[in-house]
């Protein structure tokens, strides 16, 4: 199982190193993944992405704070959390993300709503 989930950390490692829009912060080493959705007010944003992520069910990521900028901190400890779950997550740091760093839109999240995902 330990095996397994930092496999599963390794796949969102990649996901994160894909996608412009985000950035990892530290190196990922075990089931822990510490990264963040670029933005100007990134301290800010980041912290509303996880609360908005943990109030819609869809996972239950955390803070930390890592040379003084704040990380979405992704422990994946649950058997049953799949790529599918780490897809979900990846989706709505960037739908939540978009929303937070331009609050020029209308404020409507649009994210699909998937089964709650345990990290």
């Amino acid at each position: 199982m330990i095996t397994r989930t930092c496999s599963l950390a390794g796949y969102l490692e990649a996901r994160i190193l894909a996608e412009p829009r985000l950035e990892l912060l530290a190196p990922v080493q075990l089931n822990i993944v510490c990264f963040r959705y670029r933005a100007a007010d990134a301290n800010k944003v980041n912290g509303e992405i996880v609360i908005d992520i943990q109030e819609s069910g869809i996972a239950a990521p955390s803070t930390t704070l890592l040379d003084g900028e704040l990380a979405i901190r992704a422990a994946i400890v649950n058997h049953r959390t799949d790529t599918a779950d780490i897809d979900a997550l990846i989706s709505a740091v960037l739908e939540f993300g978009a929303r937070r760093a331009c609050p020029e839109d209308d404020g409507v999240f649009n994210v699909e709503q998937s089964p709650p995902l345990a990290l």
